[in-house]
C-alpha cells in the first residue's frame, strides 16, 4: 500500500473507513473533521467551487428551518450534524486524490472482514440466547434477534454489506492480479456470507442487479450473461424451496407492518407535503397520527401491533421518507443534485473512466433498490459511506 502523505488525504481516509467502526466513532470523526474544515478556513472557497457543493449546504438549510417549523427539536440537532456530514463530503471531493481513493477502497474492503468475524460471534451468542432458534442458520424474523456487527441493526449493516459488494467487484475489474482477485473474491464470498446471518431478503436483489450495472458498464458482457443466468435461476430455486433463506420461508415477501407505517406516513405527507417534518421527521411525529390512523384505516388496519403498527424510526420506503424529512422543497434540491451527478458521470463515461462511472452507479442502483421497502440509507455510517463514494466522481477531473 501506498503511504498516505497529504494531511487531507489522511482525514479523508480516517473518515472513510470510520464508516466501518462503531457509529459513536463515527459521528464523533464525522463532526471532527468538519470543525477542522471550518477552523482552517476552507470552507468558504470550497462551497463556492462548484454548484453541487452548494446544493448540499442549501438541504442542510433546509433540514434545520424545516425541523424549526414542525418544533421537531431532535430534527435540529440532526439537521446540524447532517450539515457537518455534508461539510465532509464537500471537503472530500475537494481534496480526494486517484491514490489515496485507491488505498480507501482497499482499507474498506480488509476491514469489512473485521464485521463479518464479529456477525459470526453474534450469531452464535444469538444460538444461545434465543429460545426459537435451533441452529447456527436458523435466521429469526424480530431485528433484535439477528446480527447487526457494528452497525445499529441488521438492515443497516446488510446495507453496508452490499457496498462493500460493489466495492469487490470494482477492485476485481480494476485489478489483473489473479492472486488480487482471488482476494477480492474470497472477501465478497465472506461479506455474502454475513449479509446471509442478516437476514436481509431486498439486498440479495440490490446486489444482483447492481453488480449487473456495473458489469454491462465496463463491457464485461459474458460475465454478466452467466450471472444473470445464475441469478434467475436462483429466484427460481429459492421460490420453489424457500427453506434455502429461513427468514423467506417463514415470511417471503410479506409487508403487512412496513403497510401500515406506509399508511401512516401517507396521512403524514398530506399534511405537510412542501417543507415536511424536518429530519427524523417520522420518527418523531408518528405517534400524532393514530387518531386519525384508526379513523381512516380502523383498529384492524394495527394489526396485532395495536398502537404501535406504526412506529418506526422512518418510512421505510425512498417513496415516503424523503417528502417527509425533507419535503417537496428539499427533494427537490436533492433532484437538481443528483442532476449535476448524472451529468459528471456522462462526462466520465466519455472520458472512458467506466470502472468509476461503474461503481458509483452501482452504488446508486444498490440504494435506490434497498430503499424501495426500506430507508437504511438515512444513518450514521451508511449515510456517510454512499456520500462520500457517489461524489468520487471528482476524480476524473485529475
Amino acid at each position: 500500500m501506498v503511504m498516505i502523505k497529504n494531511l487531507d488525504n489522511k482525514l479523508l481516509w480516517l473518515l472513510a473507513i470510520s464508516a466501518l467502526m462503531p457509529f459513536p466513532i463515527t459521528a464523533i470523526m464525522i463532526i471532527a473533521i468538519a470543525c477542522y474544515v471550518l477552523i482552517t478556513k476552507k470552507w468558504l472557497a470550497m462551497i463556492k467551487k462548484t454548484f453541487s457543493n452548494q446544493l448540499l449546504i442549501a438541504v442542510s438549510l433546509i433540514c434545520f428551518l424545516e425541523a424549526i417549523l414542525r418544533q421537531n427539536y431532535l430534527g435540529v440537532i440532526i439537521s446540524i450534524f447532517i450539515a457537518f456530514l455534508m461539510l465532509d463530503v464537500i471537503y472530500f471531493k475537494s481534496f480526494i486524490t486517484k491514490e489515496t481513493f485507491d488505498q480507501i477502497i482497499e482499507s474498506l474492503i480488509l476491514i469489512s472482514l473485521v464485521s463479518v468475524v464479529l456477525a459470526i460471534f453474534q450469531q452464535i451468542q444469538l444460538v444461545d440466547q434465543v429460545k426459537q432458534m435451533h441452529s447456527f442458520f436458523d435466521i429469526q424474523n424480530k431485528p433484535q434477534h439477528r446480527v447487526s456487527s457494528f452497525y445499529f441493526n441488521a438492515n443497516y449493516f446488510a446495507m453496508m454489506i452490499i457496498f462493500i459488494e460493489n466495492l469487490c467487484i470494482y477492485a476485481f475489474m480494476k485489478n489483473k492480479d489473479i492472486k488480487k482477485r482471488i482476494y477480492y473474491t474470497v472477501v465478497g464470498l465472506a461479506n455474502l456470507f454475513a449479509l446471509y446471518l442478516t437476514g436481509g431478503r431486498i439486498g440479495w436483489l440490490a446486489l444482483l442487479i447492481s453488480g449487473l450495472v456495473m458489469l454491462v458498464i465496463n463491457g464485461w458482457y459474458k460475465l454478466t450473461a452467466i450471472i444473470s443466468v445464475f441469478g434467475v435461476s436462483s429466484i427460481l430455486l429459492l421460490l420453489k424451496n424457500p427453506h434455502i433463506i429461513p427468514r423467506f420461508a417463514s415470511h417471503g415477501f410479506k409487508v403487512e407492518r412496513r403497510h401500515e407505517i406506509w399508511n401512516n406516513a401517507i396521512l403524514m405527507v398530506k399534511d405537510h407535503p412542501l417543507f415536511g417534518y424536518g429530519p427524523l421527521g417520522y420518527f418523531t411525529n408518528w405517534y400524532k397520527y393514530l387518531d386519525e390512523y384508526k379513523a381512516v384505516y380502523g383498529y384492524k388496519g394495527l394489526h396485532q401491533y395495536v398502537t404501535l403498527g406504526t412506529n418506526s424510526q422512518h418510512a421505510h420506503t425512498i417513496f415516503l421518507e424523503p417528502l417527509i424529512s425533507f419535503g417537496l422543497l428539499g427533494c427537490f434540491v436533492f433532484i437538481l443534485y443528483f442532476i449535476q451527478l448524472f451529468k459528471n458521470l456522462i462526462r466520465l463515461f466519455k472520458k472512458n473512466e467506466k470502472l468509476l462511472v461503474s461503481l458509483i452507479s452501482g452504488l446508486l442502483v444498490s440504494a435506490l433498490i434497498f430503499c424501495l421497502i426500506d430507508f437504511p440509507i438515512l444513518w450514521i455510517q451508511t449515510g456517510l459511506l454512499w456520500l462520500l463514494l457517489i461524489n468520487s466522481y471528482e476524480l476524473g477531473k485529475e
